[in-house]
């Protein structure tokens, strides 16, 4: 499903993205790591939520669901486990913003488990939340924030996405990258925003 998400600012396209003319003007469409979801909801730039300032209106983003198992990224049940320091962080920074749901969000942390990572080396994965929680009741499954990530010199290499169940409970962490090579590494909060290499 190809449906239209409000983007901040002038980005180069993330991996799988391609810019297409669209109704409302530019409009990429979005091959992520692995996932089955779609967005419908204006996301807001982390940085400017938490200086206060509403996201305004730029080019569309449209997300495309890939076919299952694609032979790129195969997803690796593990025994769950606890957020490590640098998943935690990365979550916490996202969901400072404000947007509907995002308090719920925030008090699930304590209580989400990683069940299994999408691939070998990878950072992306899949989150659980132990009942009992309170659910968030976010109109879309994907967290309407956008989070780039940039290197040290501010070019732009990826995103983070944060994929809900049913827009309830934490479901998965994305780095949907744009570098030749997947990290290794998820990325870290200098400054109010994201930066890879750590």
């Amino acid at each position: 499903m190809n449906t239209a998400r409000w983007s901040i600012g002038a980005v180069p396209p993330p991996c799988g993205r391609e810019r297409k003319d669209g109704s409302t003007g530019s409009t990429m469409a979005h091959r992520s790591s692995g996932t089955s979801r779609c967005d419908r909801s204006p996301p807001m730039n982390v940085h400017d939520a938490a200086a206060g300032h509403p996201a305004t209106a730029g080019g569309g983003v449209g997300l495309v669901a890939p076919p299952p198992q694609n032979g790129r990224m195969v997803r690796l049940s593990i025994d769950p486990r606890s957020l490590n320091t640098d998943e935690r962080a990365v979550l916490e920074h996202i969901l400072s913003a404000e947007f509907v749901g995002a308090s719920q969000l925030r008090s699930q942390l304590d209580r989400t488990e990683v069940t299994a990572v999408w691939g070998p080396d990878s950072v992306s994965v899949d989150l659980q939340v132990r009942e009992p929680c309170e659910h968030a009741a976010l109109p879309t499954e994907l967290v309407p924030v956008d989070a780039h990530v940039h290197d040290p010199s501010g070019t732009y290499v990826g995103e983070i996405l944060v994929w809900t169940d049913r827009g309830a409970t934490l479901a998965a962490l994305e780095f949907a990258w744009a570098t030749d090579e997947m990290p290794t590494s998820l990325p870290t909060v200098m400054h109010g925003r994201l930066s890879w290499p750590s």
